[in-house]
């Protein structure tokens, strides 16, 4: 790991995980490397080698850590072949399986498969306000599944109100070209050391993420779903842990169910932080979130679950949650609060503040 005085630093990790980023705290670097604990899904859990200098100080505000040209992104590049290999290879096969197919069309279908099977749907939901730390950030540079991106900046798979020839190009390029290497690297996966896609990543159990998202990329995005690409290189942000949590402008009965739900998360270890149940539900001091996206209604936790099963399969199992409650709104309401029913609570409750 490279150390600079002004709080930024570089780290590499096994598997080649290559992380730049700045922290005003030097105990929280760790937190934010654990992001990429598993970055590939490899079985093995990724290590960190790396040490601060004696003598150091943080600076106050953040600084901007040192962005990689191009030329050094495309040598990176380089390096993973299995990867690139199996892009290859996979677009190779979708060459042979759609020839014949007005590209136009192809997207069409997909796109409604895509709507129907996997719909884009954030992490946070409403009425969460999730505020992210101020004193920490990351980036890596890697590799993700495309299916694990659940939020592009357009919400309908293949739909554009901006520069709608995009997608069609980058396809049927893909499709197309006779030096497929060149076009998926200069096209696609770095057009310039500050285009690469941008997203953001949400930790799960086993070592797997959830993506939205960040700044940059969407059309791209769009395209390696249409054609179910198996990776995409990406810029990957990590913010660690929220700074707070809080359910604001809606019903007290949401607030009654989310404080049961928070509770019984803490009670099975699965969350670590202090719980607000007073006149605003929120959550501080957070210390350990198995996943961000449990965090929400039952319905929203579900449908993120239910995604991040089909891309780490057995992962939420093997923490102990059942399949069943996993993915069911109800099933998820009664594992988590037993016979209790959220109405009941909410009545009880209710009747509490009003006799305050």
């Amino acid at each position: 790991m490279t150390w600079r005085t002004d709080g930024t630093f570089e780290a590499t990790g096994t598997h080649s995980r290559w992380v730049i980023g700045w922290t005003d705290d030097p105990t929280r670097i760790n937190e934010l490397l654990d992001g990429w604990a598993q970055p590939t899904e490899q079985a093995e859990r990724l290590a960190w080698s790396w040490r601060l200098p004696p003598g150091h100080q943080f600076a106050p505000t953040l600084a901007v850590p040192p962005w990689p040209d191009a030329a050094r992104l495309e040598e990176f590049i380089g390096g993973f072949d299995l990867e690139m290999a199996a892009v290859e290879a996979h677009i190779l096969e979708c060459r042979r399986r759609w020839s014949g197919i007005p590209i136009e069309r192809l997207i069409a279908v997909r796109a409604a498969e895509l709507e129907h099977i996997s719909p884009q749907q954030p992490i946070i939901h409403p009425p969460l306000n999730w505020r992210q730390s101020q004193r920490q950030t990351a980036t890596a540079f890697g590799w993700v599944n495309p299916k694990a991106i659940v939020m592009t900046a357009d919400k309908h798979w293949g739909k554009f109100d901006r520069r709608p020839n995009n997608v069609p190009m980058i396809v049927g390029s893909l499709l197309s070209s006779s030096d497929l290497r060149r076009t998926l690297i200069r096209g696609v996966l770095v057009p310039g050391a500050t285009d690469l896609i941008s997203v953001q990543r949400f930790p799960g159990p086993g070592g797997g993420a959830l993506y939205e998202m960040s700044s940059r990329g969407s059309h791209r995005i769009h395209a390696a779903q249409i054609l179910d690409l198996p990776w995409l290189f990406c810029a990957i942000d990590y913010h660690g842990l929220p700074e707070e949590v809080l359910v604001s402008g809606w019903e007290p009965s949401t607030e009654v169910v989310l404080g049961d739900l928070w509770s019984a998360l803490l009670a099975r270890g699965l969350l670590a932080g202090d719980l607000d149940t007073g006149m605003l539900v929120g959550l501080r001091n957070v210390q350990r979130l198995t996943a961000d996206w449990m965090l929400n209604l039952p319905e929203h936790a579900c449908a993120l679950n239910r995604r991040y099963d089909a891309v780490h399969p057995g992962a939420l199992a093997s923490i102990g949650i059942p399949p069943q409650a996993a993915a069911d709104p109800v099933g998820w309401r009664r594992w988590l609060l037993g016979g209790w029913s959220w109405r009941r609570r909410w009545r009880h409750a209710w009747a509490d503040r009003r006799r305050r």
